[in-house]
């Protein structure tokens, strides 16, 4: 089963992750905003350090897709957290090379 970006907030509607596969050692990771947001997508390890920051910014209303390169990182579990306006995702992948 593929790993799922999860709603963990009660705020409104602010946007959407879609699945994201298992990277290789690139891979895109597609946001869909209803309006302008701040977002902020970043990936950490099992122990909890930050690995990347994929986005930091404002963007405007829209579909965009976020690229996350594992080519640097190890083999091993990683955590993407994205916060899309007042949204927070999270998943788990496990990056086997």
């Amino acid at each position: 089963m593929s790993p799922t970006l999860y709603d963990r907030s009660s705020g409104s509607n602010q946007g959407t992750c879609h699945e994201l596969r298992n990277p290789e050692p690139t891979t895109i990771i597609p946001i869909s905003l209803p309006k302008a947001a701040h977002v902020r997508v970043v990936v950490y390890n099992v122990v909890g350090q930050q690995v990347a920051t994929l986005a930091n910014r404002e963007f405007q209303a829209g579909t965009y897709q976020i690229r996350f390169n594992a080519d640097q990182l190890a083999s091993g579990v990683y955590f993407i957290r994205a916060r899309l306006g007042e949204k927070l995702f999270t998943t788990r992948v496990t990056l086997i090379k």
